[in-house]
């Protein structure tokens, strides 16, 4: 088990950045390799199937998350605040150990040709 923000679960969670600072998204790069259990490529953060997978494995560690949408500006913020305030400012996540399905450089491959 690790601690991770909750902005940052739930910038992961949502798609959306979720944090004050873009420079969290090395924080949220992290998290992702952390619940895949395997390192991730940048690129690899833009597969729609990966993620949903990552989502998915956050939300059945914490179910409540699942109800969280961010609709950007003053109502997501207000929003975060109250799930800290809920949850605390962190939560545990276990580690994954998922085996990859492809490496990164058959991906990058078929991103190219996409």
């Amino acid at each position: 088990m690790k601690e991770f923000s909750t902005r940052v679960i739930l910038s992961l969670t949502t798609g959306f950045m979720l944090s004050d600072l873009l420079s969290d998204f090395d924080k949220v790069h992290e998290l992702a390799e952390w619940v895949a259990g395997h390192p991730i490529w940048t690129h690899e953060l833009a597969n729609k199937n990966l993620l949903d997978a990552l989502r998915e494995k956050l939300f059945a560690q914490h179910p409540s998350l699942r109800d969280f949408k961010a609709a950007g500006g003053e109502v997501w913020a207000a929003d975060v605040k109250n799930l800290e305030r809920e949850f605390g400012l962190t939560l545990s996540i276990a580690k994954g150990a998922e085996e990859r399905e492809e490496s990164p450089i058959e991906s990058l491959d078929r991103k190219k040709t996409m």
